[in-house]
């Protein structure tokens, strides 16, 4: 496996909601206003990203890889 990650948040709320997600029984449903995408979480790891009418998905993707997520189309 790769590095371990850290999540670096103000906002508690979002904090939980992600690492609820990371347990097998719990999904996570977040918006990320910069990128205008919504990534929706699932057990398998299995997430979906629906990207809003004028959102980039080439820089959605450049930010996702450099932050060592890997990525299917």
């Amino acid at each position: 496996p790769g590095p371990r990650r850290s999540l670096q948040s103000h906002d508690p709320e979002f904090e939980g909601v992600v690492r609820a997600s990371l347990r097998e029984d719990r999904f996570m449903d977040a918006y990320f206003l910069r990128c205008k995408v919504r990534i929706i979480g699932h057990y398998d790891r299995t997430d979906l990203a629906l990207f809003e009418g004028e959102a980039s998905v080439d820089d959605f993707i450049r930010l996702a890889t450099n932050h060592g997520l890997h990525l299917l189309k």
